[in-house]
């Protein structure tokens, strides 16, 4: 019953971080969209791509911050530089990947004006763009920042020896160590009680059992 609640609860975590992560999306997505046609309709008009470059460079920073306090505020960081150079070098790929679907639109497969009318150009922008290219710069984000910019805590148990109860026999303190996946290395304890007396590490999905 233990395990089986604590998958329920491992599983709803992760659904909520994953709605969380939608949610964020969607509110980023929307940010990409109104700057994309708002500097595309003025100052950018004759540099689509540009205009997808800035309008998803905005929405990135505004990103980070939901992210990494609220998304993933749970799980484990990195310190605040190399955080934010892994989020910038995350963001970087997914602004290539977000637009590099216009710039096929429009200069490999040649979907502009004057050879298609001014509809079919603008169609092709938004589905290249803030639909395909989001989505796939979506997924690829969601993949990175859990396991590289905000990854999980895996925790450490260690089984300390700690004096003897009235009985005569050896007591044990569990020592937890919260680390990064990032950063953390496998920790030896030896104990001189048989390993029965080791203590579990089973507390959650990430933990390790460290024994003899």
């Amino acid at each position: 019953m233990t395990g089986w609640k604590q998958n329920a609860t491992a599983l709803r975590e992760k659904y909520s971080r994953q709605m969380r992560f939608l949610a964020v999306g969607g509110t980023c997505f929307v940010l990409t969209v109104v700057l994309n046609f708002a500097l595309k309709w003025t100052v950018l008009s004759s540099n689509p791509t540009t205009s997808m470059i800035i309008a998803t460079t905005v929405a990135s920073i505004v990103s980070y911050h939901l992210n990494k306090k609220w998304t993933f505020s749970e799980q484990g960081s990195h310190n605040s530089g190399l955080e934010m150079f892994l989020f910038a070098v995350v963001c970087g790929v997914g602004i290539l990947l977000n637009s590099a679907p216009v710039y096929i639109s429009r200069y490999v497969i040649g979907l502009e004006t004057p050879a298609y009318s001014l509809l079919v150009q603008e169609t092709a922008d938004f589905i290249a763009g803030p639909i395909l290219g989001t989505a796939i710069a979506m997924i690829f984000r969601w993949w990175a920042m859990d396991k590289f910019v905000f990854p999980k805590v895996r925790k450490v148990v260690v089984a300390e020896p700690a004096g003897m109860d009235e009985q005569g026999r050896q007591r044990y303190v569990a020592t937890v160590t919260p680390l990064n996946t990032a950063e953390i290395r496998i920790q030896k304890a030896r104990a001189t009680a048989p390993a029965a007396a080791a203590v579990s590490a089973t507390e959650s999905e990430d933990a390790q059992r460290i024994s003899a």
